[in-house]
């Protein structure tokens, strides 16, 4: 409803890129928003955690935000506090599922086995246009992780997106 509403308003994201290239655009600038320190702050990192309701703890020293490290989307990682979020953006694409592996079951088994964050310490959000939970075969297909498909937060563009963005105006 919301896209129809809109269809006859300029988007200068349309009129630059292909607003189905999640790694690109949508990817890139969330990405670019959350990565951006002034006074070294985090500003639109701290406002988008809230607006997600995340418990990710971070120091300002040891803080990683990873765009595609892994393949993961956007990484979050703090090896000092040994905390980890993974944000999977899915636009228009469905998981990539492998046969003895899930795509969330592949990134949160790197997070843990390679990078050496404890499961318990690890959010994964998903995010998609309309707020759809992954498939069942992305986090269960080897049933490594059993803990994985009730950790899974379902996000999306017109809610949390939206409601970020319009917190983060006060910073501009």
């Amino acid at each position: 409803e919301d896209i129809e509403a809109q269809k006859d308003v300029f988007n200068v994201f349309s009129a630059m890129f292909n607003t189905s290239d999640e790694v690109n655009l949508h990817s890139q600038f969330i990405y670019s928003l959350l990565n951006f320190k002034t006074a070294n702050e985090y500003y639109y990192l701290d406002t988008f955690l809230r607006t997600i309701d995340s418990k990710f703890k971070y120091s300002r020293d040891s803080l990683e935000i990873h765009k595609e490290l892994h393949d993961i989307d956007i990484l979050l990682i703090d090896k000092t506090t040994k905390n980890a979020v993974i944000v999977e953006n899915k636009i228009y694409a469905s998981d990539s599922n492998h046969p003895d592996e899930g795509q969330l079951e592949k990134y949160y088994r790197i997070v843990i086995e390679d990078e050496k964050i404890p499961e318990d310490s690890i959010e994964v959000f998903y995010l998609s246009l309309d707020g759809h939970e992954p498939s069942s075969e992305s986090t269960s297909t080897s049933m490594k992780y059993t803990k994985l498909c009730k950790k899974v937060q379902c996000i999306s563009y017109p809610n949390e997106i939206r409601n970020w963005l319009q917190s983060c105006m006060r910073f501009v």
